[in-house]
């Protein structure tokens, strides 16, 4: 069958891409993307991610999974034999205009206390507005800790912040 994009369309043009094959894609195969074979993006024979089709979990064509020698690896607190200790955390300041707008409450922060001693890939689940926000950031990239181990080395581990800002 002809690629002819909508089912439903009228059209007479296929719209295959440049590439051979009647994919809709720039190189080989029927797949959508620059990958050859039937797969999407930059994949090979299938597969939706760059290179070959395979298993995952580590294998060909696969992500990391959950490879304990991975140093990359985040662990929840649950698994590392010694949590991450934090040795100075700093309180966040209030803004002139949360302040002016007397907004209260409490910014939640996701975060990964890394192997390095840096505090990275930092989220907001619960946020505040008139900059409040990026003060609890600002604060929990100057935490200072000792990394979580597992097994004798450190790693990176996911934690949860909690900045609190009242008006008193």
């Amino acid at each position: 069958m002809a690629g002819y994009g909508d089912p439903r369309s009228k059209s007479t043009v296929p719209s295959n891409g440049p590439g051979d094959g009647g994919g809709m894609g720039t190189a080989n195969g029927p797949g959508i993307g620059e990958g050859s074979g039937p797969g999407f993006g930059p994949g090979q024979s299938g597969n939706i991610g760059g290179g070959p089709k395979g298993p995952g979990g580590g294998g060909i064509g696969g992500g990391a999974g959950s490879n304990p020698d991975d140093p990359n690896r985040v662990y929840p607190p649950v698994e590392v034999t010694e949590r991450a200790r934090v040795l100075a955390k700093p309180e966040p300041q209030y803004t002139e205009d949360a302040r002016r707008n007397q907004v209260t409450g409490s910014v939640v922060l996701r975060v990964v206390f890394s192997h390095t001693g840096e505090v990275t890939n930092i989220r907001a689940i619960h946020a505040l507005p008139f900059g409040l926000t990026e003060k609890a950031i600002a604060a929990a990239r100057q935490i200072r800790f000792r990394p979580a181990t597992k097994d004798g080395r450190p790693v990176n581990v996911y934690m949860q912040l909690e900045y609190n800002f009242n008006l008193y």
